[in-house]
């Protein structure tokens, strides 16, 4: 989850949004279960009885991503300054040295931002960092590069029924151009499997996550010396192609508050992101 998430934050605040203009609109985030493809089904006899989620290498051991952002910022009761975003990611898969693990090399590029970001790391089928190989986005705007990046299973060990409540952990560090070290990016994620669903005639598992994250950054901006406040309240919907492995769709929603006592900052944004296997 925190990944995606993390991503785009960052970029928008240490990347610069060159090409990418902000615009005043109604909040409105539309319907993404229709646009998804995702209908609610009943579970079936296996399904009642428990099913083994598992992250699996996909066929041809390459996977492409599409993901759709909408940032509304400056919120104001309905009305904020939107920005929309979109993320093309390739995923290369390769085996790990455990039996339950592989190698994950990612690229992605957002619309209109210059530089690729790059990740690889060690993880198992169940969504722990083994370790990180590496981490890093070079681009003329910004870069920045992942010194600590760690993640206790994101699935659970045995077969989930509906109602089966987990939990994880996910830390990550890293060193931005011109500005240090940040203090540690922490999340305590609480997971639930809560029914079935198709997308787009895939039969999948449902997951809903949600995270509460406290923020404290320190940063010089324009000579100035800033320490911002961020509180964010994550929620996420996975859906799980449990028989191949793959995810077929997410739906992550973000609710955060920015303030700071060196300056007027006082800000409020809501998120969506739809993420997709791509065409």
């Amino acid at each position: 989850m925190k990944r995606s998430i993390f991503w785009i934050l960052l970029v928008l605040s240490f990347c610069g949004c060159t090409g990418l203009s902000f615009r005043t609109a109604p909040v409105d985030l539309g319907d993404p279960f229709t646009s998804l493809g995702i209908v609610s089904v009943s579970p079936n006899t296996e399904e009642q009885s428990g099913v083994l989620l598992r992250f699996l290498i996909p066929p041809g051991n390459v996977q492409n991503l599409t993901e759709e952002t909408k940032i509304y910022a400056h919120v104001r009761g309905n009305t904020g300054s939107l920005l929309e975003l979109i993320r093309k990611i390739k995923e290369t898969y390769a085996p790990g040295t455990r039996p339950d693990s592989f190698i994950l090399r990612s690229a992605s590029w957002f619309r209109g931002l210059s530089g690729a970001i790059l990740e690889e790391s060690e993880m198992t089928q169940r969504g722990e960092i083994l370790k990180l190989i590496k981490g890093e986005h070079n681009a003329k705007d910004g870069k920045f590069t992942i010194t600590r990046w760690t993640r206790t299973p994101v699935l659970p060990e045995g077969p989930a029924r509906i109602g089966d409540l987990w939990k994880y952990e996910e830390v990550m560090e890293l060193r931005i151009a011109k500005q240090g070290s940040t203090s540690p990016y922490k999340m305590v994620a609480s997971s639930r499997l809560t029914g079935f669903a198709k997308v787009r005639g895939r039969r999948c598992a449902v997951i809903e996550t949600t995270a509460d994250q406290i923020q404290t950054e320190r940063l010089r901006v324009f000579f100035m010396d800033l320490t911002l406040y961020i509180r964010a309240k994550v929620q996420e919907t996975a859906y799980l192609d449990y028989q191949s492995g793959t995810v077929a769709a997410r739906i992550a929603r973000i609710r955060s508050s920015v303030n700071s006592t060196d300056s007027r900052i006082d800000d409020q944004s809501i998120s969506q992101t739809l993420s997709y296997p791509a065409a």
